[in-house]
């Protein structure tokens, strides 16, 4: 049985039984089954949590994380449901009638303000280690001046600019 499922199927299907019965069903071994959770940014189940619902002690309780999309993944996920309005209509024939416009779930300012919401969520990296001198330089400058107040965009423009000085001199 092929494995073509969508991250959000993946995710109740992780969630309602164990990765063992999944991997049965669909021919695979369970530890693939993990690794194709950890690609597609699927949250599953810790260790034990089965058998925690299984046995007979005080049980544990663990909290079913959200699935949470980043900027690709929703993006994705807005031009699958797109497409899926017009099923019948393949880019590819020419000879057939032009579709209607697909529905849009949102509008464009409310999808554009989805979007900034979920950059803005991004975690940025705080260890400056393995990239290029310069960059490191100039993070750690923004890093001093935004501390001290000053705006960001203009931290940025004079790191950048000395930046540009010093590796022409």
């Amino acid at each position: 049985m092929p494995l073509n499922l969508t991250r959000k199927e993946l995710y109740d299907l992780v969630w309602a039984k164990p990765r063992t019965e999944i991997a049965r069903q669909f021919e695979i071994s369970a530890v693939r089954l993990g690794k194709l959770c950890r690609e597609m940014n699927v949250p599953a189940p810790p260790r034990g949590y089965w058998a925690n619902l299984a046995g007979r002690r005080r049980k544990r309780k663990y909290i079913k994380p959200p699935l949470t999309y980043n900027v690709a993944e929703r993006i994705e996920e807005d031009h699958a449901a797109v497409w899926a309005s017009c099923p019948n209509f393949d880019p590819k024939k020419l000879d057939q009638d032009i579709p209607p416009p697909p529905v849009m779930p949102y509008g464009l300012e409310e999808t554009l303000e989805r979007y900034r919401l979920l950059m803005y969520q991004a975690a940025m990296p705080k260890a400056t280690r393995g990239a290029h001198p310069i960059t490191q330089k100039l993070i750690t400058e923004d890093d001093g001046q935004s501390s001290r107040g000053s705006p960001v965009g203009k931290s940025r423009s004079s790191s950048l600019r000395r930046a540009r000085n010093s590796s022409r001199g």
